[in-house]
């Protein structure tokens, strides 16, 4: 029988998993559910500036969109991490519709995507 510090490390790293396994969970749609409208963007004037490490950046357009995310991948060992660790691969209209997706194999890599 555990002692109670292990039996709560135990219970945590239970938990823990559970959550990660949730969170990272695929969303399943119908088919014919999709998000219709193209990315809408829209360049400013004067965009704020965000500092980010040793980067400076300027906003130069707000940019509005819904669309599926057909993947996700997660980068720690490039130089690009610093600013963007994440890379989604988007689809809108056709290409997030269930029934056209479940037609294509889609893959990342290299900060690109493949179908």
């Amino acid at each position: 029988m555990l002692t109670s510090p292990w039996r709560w490390l135990l219970i945590g790293l239970v938990m823990f998993g559970a959550w990660q396994h949730w969170r990272d969970r695929p969303v399943t749609l119908p088919p014919g559910s999709v998000a219709p409208n193209e990315p809408v963007q829209i360049s400013l004037e004067q965009g704020q500036v965000y500092h980010q490490g040793n980067y400076e950046l300027k906003a130069l357009a707000n940019f509005t969109i819904e669309a599926r995310v057909l993947s996700k991948e997660i980068y720690r060992a490039d130089r690009e991490s610093e600013l963007a660790p994440v890379d989604l691969a988007l689809g809108w209209g056709a290409m997030s519709d269930s029934a056209v997706l479940e037609k294509l194999a889609i893959s990342q890599g290299g900060r690109f995507y493949y179908y």
